[in-house]
């Protein structure tokens, strides 16, 4: 018994004074934190999407080229350096073979290379972070619900997309002014 109440007693005097100097790196922790959350959130819902997406046209996600899009060049790289202030052509070349080398690095159909990268992401403390971004060679259960009601969503948007991509085409030689459509943002409809 006395034990015990030495040891509370020991709690009990605990000097907290060092909490003032250095709170605002707790803060500035926390914050990090929760912006790092945010966008490793953002990020695997894109990819989650994209995944049932592919799935559900028939491609087998581990496999199909998903960055097949991007087209690392001088003349595209001159394109988009202007987008974002202080970036130079070369850095803008740079990432967008950063975005194709990472995608090849993550896209892992082979399940040795899966093991090696996942395994890697564990050695370095970064995979709960990151193993997001490997596509899972089975789709997940939990998605199921999300996945159908996202598919309802999009069947939903298609032809105002079609309608909107149309108008859009047959105006942009004019003066006429666009629909109010266009005033919105996403998921205002």
């Amino acid at each position: 018994m006395q034990k015990k109440t030495n040891e509370r007693m020991r709690i009990m005097n605990l000097n907290f004074s060092f909490l003032s100097k250095y709170w605002p790196m707790f803060v500035r922790g926390a914050g990090t934190t929760l912006i790092l959350s945010f966008f490793t959130v953002l990020i695997g819902l894109i990819i989650g999407v994209l995944l049932a997406l592919l799935r559900r046209d028939g491609y087998d996600p581990l496999k199909f080229f998903t960055a097949s899009h991007i087209h690392p060049s001088e003349q595209n790289a001159k394109a988009i350096a202007p987008f974002y202030e202080g970036i130079s052509e070369q850095t803008a070349l740079e990432a967008r073979k950063g975005m194709i080398s990472g995608h090849r690095l993550l896209q892992a159909s082979n399940p040795v290379k899966r093991w090696v990268v996942l395994t890697g992401m564990k050695v370095v403390g970064k995979y709960d972070m990151l193993h997001g971004l490997v596509a899972d060679p089975q789709p997940n259960p939990k998605c199921v619900e999300s996945g159908k009601r996202l598919e309802e969503l999009y069947a939903q948007a298609l032809p105002l997309a079609e309608t909107l991509i149309l108008e859009f085409v047959a105006k942009l030689d004019t003066d006429q002014p666009l629909s109010k459509a266009y005033d919105h943002t996403f998921g205002e409809f």
